[in-house]
């Protein structure tokens, strides 16, 4: 009947077992796991020895499907944690080196929403840290512009930081002070020095009503 032919398709799903394990020639990390029915499923190798799965072991593919998709789930958030601890990093990064080692979208999801309910990940902190550290000697306009270009930071997020925590009296005094050394180490070439001064500062992220209170209170005397 059909009800016996189901329950005997069920009976042969349970009755599967691991017939192969093969390693994989570019990744020293992974393997696949070859059931007797044929099917694959490819686990970390740290998985496979942790779930004890060996050749001959009675398993069936969705319960395979199911330690692997944990074990990648726990070792890429285990990877996540220790790139952090080396340094804090943007939601951006954390995706980008994830998938740079070829864990899957579930896996990245999955570890980067564990990172921002445990705290350990918040692209304002990223934000005011790099803000802080770059704020020295670059200006706020291309910090900005790293942020949301490159660190995959939030737009109004690296704004609001930025403005924050650089007050435009405190970029004018960076921009001068700046401008007063390439002025000293420039200044025996003379000629245009004003409007070198100027693009320097520019290429420095300065905004130009910044680079412009700047200039009025540099000396150009000297030139000729």
């Amino acid at each position: 009947t059909d009800r016996s032919r189901g329950l005997g398709d069920v009976y042969k799903r349970q009755m599967t077992y691991i017939a192969e394990i093969k390693d994989i020639p570019y990744d020293k990390k992974r393997a696949d796991v070859v059931l007797s029915d044929g099917e694959i499923c490819r686990a970390f190798k740290a998985t496979i020895k942790e779930y004890g799965l060996v050749e001959g072991k009675n398993i069936d593919f969705a319960e395979l499907k199911r330690i692997a998709k944990e074990g990648e789930e726990h070792i890429a958030f285990t990877t996540a944690i220790d790139s952090l601890s080396r340094g804090i990093k943007s939601q951006n990064e954390v995706r980008k080196n994830l998938k740079t080692k070829k864990f899957s979208d579930d896996a990245v999801n999955v570890t980067v929403e564990k990172l921002l309910s445990y705290n350990y990940l918040g692209d304002r902190a990223y934000a005011e840290a790099y803000v802080s550290y770059k704020g020295q000697k670059t200006g706020r306009r291309k910090i900005i512009y790293e942020l949301i270009t490159i660190k995959g930071i939030d737009k109004n997020v690296a704004q609001e930081v930025a403005y924050a925590k650089l007050s435009d009296e405190e970029e004018i005094e960076k921009a001068i002070s700046m401008a007063q050394k390439f002025i000293e180490k420039e200044k025996k070439k003379r000629t245009r020095l004003k409007e070198r001064a100027y693009c320097f500062l520019a290429t420095r992220g300065f905004d130009t009503d910044i680079i412009s209170s700047a200039m009025n209170s540099l000396d150009f005397s000297e030139e000729e």
